[in-house]
C-alpha cells in the first residue's frame, strides 16, 4: 500500500511514543466513527466487484461525530497497519476554514490498497479549534503542551471497511494426510459475531463435497493423497464471496533403514539397507561407532563394541522426519586351554586343547582343517589355531604353539660294582636327565 498525503515522521513517531500521556481527553465531544476505503473517484465499491490488478488505487473516507458543532481546523495523527504489521504514520490537516462536517463520509487522502490485505488505522489521536471558522486561517490545531478537552484519542483504532474478499491459507501435518486450513478474508461489513463459511472440496466425480460449516479454521483428511479444489465461500450477512484453490496432498516422507547381522569389529564395514526417501543424514548415539554421515557406512574395524541407535533424519514436502534402528557390533573373545602342558615329551605323548568363546569351533594346524568340536588332541608339534563363530555370526581366532621336548637321556649308574667272597651282591643307583 502506497500513501500519497504528506506525511511528517517526525511528528507522528513522537505521537506515537507518548502522546496520549501528554493530553487528557475526557469530553471527546468531536469523534470518528467510521473509515472505509472507496475507488479512486471517491466511489463505494459495487457488489461483486473483482479486481483486474490486486493493486487499487482508491481513497481513505472517515466519517466524523461527537457533541460538538463548532469545531474546525482539524488536525489527525495515525498509525497505518497492514495485515497487522505497522507501515507508517500519517499526519493529516483539514478543515482550516470549515467547520468539521459530522456524520458524512470525507475524503482524507488517497493511496494504493492490494486486494485482499487487511487495512487498519490505530494509535488515532486528533485536535481542532474551536468557535467560528476563519476564513484567513491557515493552521490546524497544535499538538502542543496547551492541554483541554478539545482532544480525540482512539488507541485500538479501526479496521478500515474494503470490500469483501474471501481467502484463505493451508498447511498439511507432515505425519498424516489432515490438511489445516486458515481463512483470511477481509473486508465487507461482517457483523459482531464474524463472517460465516462453507468450505467444499471437488472430489474425483467433480462434485463438491461440503466439510466443514461456519468454520474459521477447520481441519479435513483427505484420502487419497492428490490434488483438490478446494473452495471457501465467505459471507458478512450481505454478500458471499467465494475463492477456489489447487490443494495439493502429499503422502507423509517414510524411509526404514538397517543392517545386515552380523556386525563384527573385524569385518571391515557394513553399509546400510535403506528404504524410502533418499538424501538424508545419518548420525550414531555415541562417537564410539564411526559412520559415514552422508551413506550410512559403518567403519567396523575402528568401532567400539557396543550395542547403539542410528538415525536417518531426512526432509520431504518441506518437513522434517527421521528413523531410527539398533545395531549391535561385538567380537567373540577366544580363549584356547589344555589339560597337560603344551611342551610333549616322552611321557607325555599328547595334550587337549579346549576352546571357548563361540558356538562352534574349526582347528587347523597351518595346512588343513583338522578338528571341528571345542577340544582337539594334539600329539604333535605345531601351530594349530582355532576359529570360533559366535551365535550372532561374527567370528573370532587364537592359537597356540605346541613344543616337542627332544633332550637326549643321560644315564648315570652309581654304587660299589666289585663282588668278591664277602661281597656277594651290590645295589645299584641309576639316575636319567633329559626327555624322559
Amino acid at each position: 500500500m502506497i500513501w500519497k498525503t504528506t506525511i511528517s515522521f517526525i511528528a507522528a513517531l513522537f505521537f506515537s511514543l507518548g502522546i496520549y500521556a501528554q493530553f487528557s481527553c475526557p469530553q471527546e465531544n468531536g469523534v470518528v466513527t467510521n473509515v472505509e476505503f472507496r475507488n479512486d473517484k471517491g466511489e463505494v465499491f459495487t457488489e461483486g466487484y473483482e479486481p483486474i490488478d490486486p493493486v487499487i488505487e482508491g481513497q481513505i473516507f472517515a466519517t466524523f461525530g461527537g457533541s460538538t458543532s463548532n469545531s474546525y481546523a482539524l488536525n489527525v495523527r495515525y498509525n497505518v497497519y497492514v495485515n497487522d504489521v505497522l507501515v507508517m504514520p500519517q499526519e493529516v490537516c483539514l478543515f482550516l476554514t470549515e467547520k468539521i462536517p459530522q456524520g458524512d463520509a470525507v475524503y482524507i487522502g488517497d493511496f494504493d490498497w492490494t486486494w485482499g490485505d487487511k487495512l487498519e488505522i490505530r494509535d488515532i489521536f486528533m485536535r481542532w479549534k474551536t468557535g467560528q471558522p476563519k476564513l484567513d486561517n491557515t493552521e490546524c490545531a497544535s499538538f502542543d503542551t496547551n492541554k483541554n478537552s478539545q482532544c480525540y484519542a482512539n488507541p485500538g483504532g479501526f479496521i478500515v471497511k474494503t470490500p469483501l474478499v474471501p481467502n484463505f491459507s493451508y498447511t498439511q501435518e507432515c505425519n498424516s494426510k489432515k490438511v489445516i486450513f486458515t481463512d483470511l478474508t477481509t473486508g465487507g461489513d461482517p457483523p459482531v459475531s464474524g463472517y460465516t463459511y462453507e468450505w467444499f472440496f471437488k472430489n474425483e466425480a467433480g462434485t463438491n463435497v461440503l466439510f466443514s460449516k461456519d468454520d474459521q479454521y477447520p481441519t479435513y483428511e483427505f484420502s487419497p493423497s492428490g490434488t483438490y479444489e478446494v473452495t471457501l465461500a465467505s459471507s458478512d450477512g450481505i454478500l458471499t464471496k467465494e475463492i477456489t484453490k489447487t490443494v495439493e496432498v502429499f503422502e507423509p516422507g517414510d524411509a526404514s533403514i538397517s543392517y545386515t547381522d552380523p556386525l563384527c569389529t573385524n569385518s571391515g564395514s557394513a553399509t546400510v539397507n535403506r528404504t524410502g526417501v533418499a538424501g538424508g543424514e545419518y548420525s550414531s548415539s555415541s562417537s564410539n561407532l564411526i559412520i559415514n554421515t552422508s551413506t550410512g557406512e559403518i567403519d567396523l574395524a575402528n568401532t567400539t563394541e557396543g550395542t547403539y541407535t542410528i538415525t536417518y533424519g531426512f526432509n520431504a514436502n518441506g518437513c522434517d522426519y527421521s528413523t531410527s534402528t539398533s545395531v549391535t557390533i561385538s567380537t567373540p573373545s577366544v580363549i584356547i586351554s589344555n589339560d597337560n602342558g603344551l611342551d610333549l615329551t616322552c611321557e607325555n605323548d599328547s595334550t587337549t586343547l579346549t576352546a571357548s568363546g563361540g558356538v562352534s569351533y574349526l582347528w587347523s594346524d597351518g595346512t588343513s582343517v583338522i578338528g571341528t568340536n571345542a577340544l582337539l588332541k594334539v600329539s604333535t608339534a605345531g601351530t594349530f589355531t582355532v576359529t570360533a563363530t559366535a551365535a550372532n555370526g561374527c567370528t573370532g581366532t587364537a592359537f597356540v604353539i605346541i613344543k616337542q621336548d627332544n633332550t637326549p637321556v643321560v644315564a648315570d649308574i652309581s654304587g660299589n660294582k666289585e663282588l668278591n667272597c664277602e661281597t656277594k651282591s651290590i645295589i645299584l643307583d641309576a639316575t636319567t636327565t633329559g626327555n624322559v
